[in-house]
């Protein structure tokens, strides 16, 4: 069991750590992948659930933004440690805030509502259950992403279709500001793989590319909060009509 907090189990590594280990303290193995968790994914979770409260969105947008600072403490632990363990604690709490994300688009769309709610969220559950058990079982990363992929996709795709404006529309900006910032910082996160499985990871601070992950730390809590921004009105006047 202790060896999971070990360093070097995780089932992924990152440029960071392999050009820079340690730099800035012995404790920390990825200083600034480490910081830059905290600062951005923790702020972003902090922000939203002053911004729930302020506009009384539903509980799960609560749920979401709280899972969201559990994020940002979890991915700290596994930049800082590189151990099966940390990544667990970042990777786990990450696909429960995205099980919030789905159930944040309740009643919002005729595939959350009644009768069909009951077969979206047992499909959707049981896809990730499946897939968190191959995960275990085989320590795929790859599994993982297609995973947490899917779990974002689904209801962002919901939210979209739900409502009369149409898809392009000013209306739905906060959703297609979600979809651009999302993209641009997967797009750095892939490349950064990219160069670290070539070997080519950059040493230099001052070449842009060392900043990738830590891009994807501020694009990935933009886009949460872009959506959430977007989906929360939606589902108070999707709470609103069902009253009726």
């Amino acid at each position: 069991m202790m060896e999971a907090f070990q360093r070097g189990t995780s089932n992924v590594g990152w440029c960071e750590f392999v050009v820079q280990p340690h730099a800035y303290a012995f404790q920390v193995g990825e200083f600034w992948n480490t910081s830059s968790s905290i600062a951005f994914y923790c702020t972003a979770g902090m922000y939203g659930l002053w911004r729930t409260f302020s506009n009384s969105y539903p509980g799960p947008y609560i749920y979401c933004n709280a899972m969201l600072v559990v994020v940002g403490l979890g991915s700290a632990l596994f930049h800082g440690t590189q151990s099966y363990a940390g990544e667990m604690l970042d990777e786990l709490p990450m696909s429960l805030m995205a099980f919030g994300y789905m159930l944040s688009v309740d009643e919002m769309h005729w595939l959350t509502q009644k009768p069909y709610k009951v077969l979206t969220y047992a499909a959707a559950t049981t896809i990730v259950a499946i897939s968190w058990t191959a995960y275990f079982w085989l320590h795929n990363f790859e599994i993982f992403q297609a995973c947490f992929a899917f779990q974002v996709a689904m209801p962002a795709l919901i939210s979209l279709m739900s409502g009369p404006e149409p898809v392009f529309s000013l209306a739905r900006w906060r959703w297609w500001l979600f979809l651009a910032t999302i993209a641009f910082g997967k797009v750095g996160w892939d490349y950064e793989r990219y160069l670290n499985a070539k070997g080519r990871c950059p040493t230099n601070e001052w070449d842009p590319r060392f900043w990738l992950h830590a891009n994807w730390h501020l694009c990935s809590s933009i886009a949460h909060v872009a959506w959430m921004s977007y989906a929360g009105p939606r589902a108070v006047a999707a709470q609103k009509l069902k009253a009726y």
